[in-house]
């Protein structure tokens, strides 16, 4: 199985743009700066964080802080939270520079959530709370009388720290957050910009960030609201690369590898394949992944581990398969099979098994045909349609299959020269209580589908972030099955805007989500549904909303709000 948290192991070619930003951070010329780490769900930004950090463990003049604010929303108040964290971990790390400065500006936040916090504790068993909390604030005329006065102590306790070049603080999972979370978060980092010698990289999605600012009650829904505020804060957006079909390639391989050196407990040959795939990567010397000579002590990569990340990496290749973690959690789910089939004797070959683990996923409805097949004839049947994928001479595509499935069907290794091998691994997927051919779901992701249509905004938000972190083809089922219940339901907005809010997260979904709304939900769009879909771009959502626009069989408050939303996106209301 792979480890699906972040890692300071560069598999990705990602240490250039943590050098970059690494440098940017010390720039003179850029004090204080943000910085916004950006990137798709999974897409190593985490990870990237990690890395930062050790790029600053070995220089003392550089205090890194680590803030997680989806561990603070449970709090009275994330703002006044998030800053005490940040004072505290100072504290800690110099407490020669901060102890009594960092003691000073905690009695001057948050008072409220202070005594709540001290009121709950197991000091009021044996003392008057309210007289604590009476002893602990301090008097009005020692209070700021707003948080400039105490962004001016704290930028005097930076300035005095002469010993502090630079505050790095890494603020991670902001995405995960709720809006209001979100923007509370963001109201604490303004606190500190115009405070030299402060740092922050926020590593989040942007186009979550930016809809959770829009939710805000000043912004009023308007996209252009949270561009404007965005922009105020974040001084140097940086986009992580994306895996392509080659870099992806080159990724499970690497994986694979790592699994292997890790099984032989030669974990020091991995780590110098990993240094000389860096090392050709800086060269531009490619493929990463070679026929050439290696390193005397680096692991070397098999044929056949080259051959599945092959399979998986064009397999898997598009928008919804281009993150580290799906990818991740892709392999770990076919681990999984491995797992069982070898604890029951049952034997498949790796590389035949990942194939056919690919087409029960990646291709249900051609699983299933193939399964369909007489067994007198499948043989035939797999040889006629891996024929058709090979582009041989006269090769015709079998009717039951469909194009997408090409390059899967001409991939090695072969399926029709191991058809015995098919009915074992047909036999296992048939015991799993999860989906076998992508259409069902566990007891735990039908519990999120439920919450995905609740009357809580706060319960729909934490589920829109639940089915964010499961695999792209299950979450690409709850989003098909909550549209189908669209029909029976009595409030369908919450549906929408769920949707809506998950699109922003996958933009893979776009498509398959604007032809769902034309399928299951035209008809009961009310106007609210309009500006939740209004903030989902692309060009998809402007063919939807002409096509609502112009469709008589809904309200004419709906059609004039699909127009004017329409014209905002085209500008043809200017």
């Amino acid at each position: 199985m792979w480890d699906d948290n972040p890692t300071v192991t560069d598999l990705l070619g990602i240490d250039t743009v943590v050098d970059a930003v690494a440098a940017a951070l010390l720039a003179r010329d850029l004090d204080p700066v943000t910085v916004a780490l950006q990137s798709p769900w999974g897409g190593g930004k985490s990870s990237a964080l990690d890395m930062l950090a050790e790029r600053f463990e070995a220089n003392d003049r550089v205090l890194v802080v680590r803030v997680d604010p989806w561990e603070f929303e449970d709090s009275d108040d994330v703002r006044a939270t998030l800053i005490g964290h940040l004072l505290t971990e100072l504290r800690a790390q110099r407490p020669a520079s901060f102890t009594e400065k960092v003691g000073d500006l905690l009695t001057r936040i948050a008072w409220k959530r202070v005594g709540a916090t001290i009121a709950k504790s197991a000091i009021t068993m044996s003392a008057n709370p309210l007289d604590i909390i009476k002893a602990f604030t301090p008097d009005a005329k020692e209070q700021p009388t707003n948080m400039a006065g105490f962004r001016d102590e704290f930028d005097k306790m930076i300035d005095a720290a002469k010993d502090i070049d630079k505050v790095v603080v890494l603020v991670d999972d902001l995405d995960r957050c709720k809006p209001a979370s979100v923007v509370a978060s963001l109201e604490a980092i303004k606190v500190f910009l115009a405070v030299p010698k402060m740092a922050f990289v926020l590593a989040a999605e942007e186009d979550m960030i930016r809809w959770a600012i829009a939710q805000d009650i000043h912004a009023g829904g308007r996209s252009e609201f949270a561009d404007r505020y965005l922009e105020k804060i974040v001084q140097l957006p940086v986009s992580l690369p994306r895996l392509t079909p080659e870099t992806t390639e080159d990724f499970v391989t690497l994986l694979l590898c790592q699994k292997h050196c890790e099984a032989t407990d030669t974990q020091p040959a991995f780590e110098e394949l990993v240094a000389h795939v860096a090392e050709r990567r800086r060269k531009r010397e490619y493929p990463l992944i070679h026929d050439d000579d290696y390193p005397e002590a680096a692991h070397r990569p098999d044929a056949a581990d080259r051959r599945m990340a092959n399979l998986v990496a064009r397999g898997l290749s598009g928008d919804q398969w281009s993150s580290p973690r799906a990818i991740k959690r892709f392999l770990n789910a076919w681990g999984v099979r491995e797992a069982i089939a070898n604890a029951r004797e049952v034997t498949i070959k790796p590389d035949l098994s990942l194939k056919l683990y690919l087409l029960e996923q990646r291709f249900p409805e051609d699983f299933e045909a193939l399964q369909q097949v007489d067994p007198n004839d499948r043989t035939m049947f797999v040889s006629a349609w891996e024929a058709w994928g090979r582009e041989e001479e006269a090769a015709e595509k079998p009717d039951q299959v469909s194009e997408t499935t090409r390059f899967w069907a001409g991939s090695e290794p072969s399926i029709a020269a191991a058809m015995d091998q098919f009915d074992r691994y047909v036999n296992l997927a048939a015991s799993f209580t999860s989906f076998s051919a992508g259409s069902g779901l566990t007891d735990a992701e039908l519990s999120i589908l439920a919450e995905l249509t609740h009357q809580s905004d706060g319960t729909r938000i934490g589920a829109v972030a639940h089915v964010l972190d499961v695999e792209p083809t299950v979450r690409r089922t709850i989003v098909e099955r909550l549209f189908s219940r669209l029909v029976t339901i009595d409030n369908p907005s919450d549906s929408i805007e769920s949707a809506c809010r998950i699109t922003l997260g996958d933009s893979s979904l776009v498509a398959d989500v604007c032809g769902w709304l034309r399928r299951y939900g035209l008809t009961r769009i009310e106007v609210i549904d309009v500006f939740e879909i209004a903030q989902v771009p692309g060009a998809e959502v402007d063919k939807l909303l002409h096509d609502i626009a112009n469709d008589q069989q809904v309200t004419s408050g709906v059609r004039a709000a699909a127009q004017e939303k329409l014209d905002e996106r085209t500008g043809a209301g200017a």
